[in-house]
């Protein structure tokens, strides 16, 4: 992959190798704090590994922006923006997921928690019925990640599950050529 993903296959490539990666490292959370910053601990250390910048950087102060978590790589862009929802309710983390919906990037990731095999489905099934019905097109080759965070007990093991839906197409991105601002000129005389 280049330092950006330019392909519909890099753009999956790598929301799976995210999947995989938080699959292997994610650790049982048991207390809204704990949960939130792991989970963005783990995403800066992905992000850094692909060559992307983070935010919000700890230790300065910066607060989330739109997004809980994004990470951009300068010159290029949002490479992944994610939300995490600790609480288990409909509400709530379909309310997060649809702040995804808006960003142009190449991965877009939803973390939340469950207790069963038949949640997450659940899960998967409210988040593909509000991404089909809250917005109308996407960006092609964009992909959505949900992944669902399962502890079977305080010992237990990671039994997470994770989905992607990837939109149909190549990327659309352009560069900033010969383009510029030009100036709006604005009829003074009618008011």
């Amino acid at each position: 992959m280049s330092v950006f993903p330019v392909s519909a296959a890099e753009n999956k490539s790598l929301a799976i190798e995210l999947a995989d990666f938080l699959h292997r490292k994610i650790e049982n959370t048991d207390s809204q704090d704990v949960w939130s910053t792991r989970n963005f601990e783990l995403l800066r250390e992905f992000s850094k590994t692909n060559c992307a910048d983070c935010f919000p950087d700890p230790g300065t102060g910066e607060r989330q922006f739109l997004w809980d978590f994004i990470a951009y790589v300068p010159e290029h862009g949002i490479l992944i923006a994610a939300e995490s929802e600790f609480d288990r309710k409909r509400k709530e983390i379909e309310h997060d997921f649809e702040k995804l919906l808006y960003v142009r990037c190449p991965i877009k990731l939803m973390m939340c928690r469950m207790r069963t095999e038949a949640e997450a489905e659940e899960i998967r099934s409210w988040l593909e019925d509000v991404a089909k019905s809250t917005c109308k097109e996407y960006s092609p080759a964009e992909v959505f990640v949900v992944y669902c965070v399962w502890w079977s007990e305080s010992s237990g093991g990671n039994r997470d599950f994770a989905y992607y839906l990837q939109i149909k197409g190549e990327p659309m991105h352009r560069a900033i050529g010969t383009e510029r601002f030009d100036r709006v000129h604005f009829d003074r005389g009618a008011m």
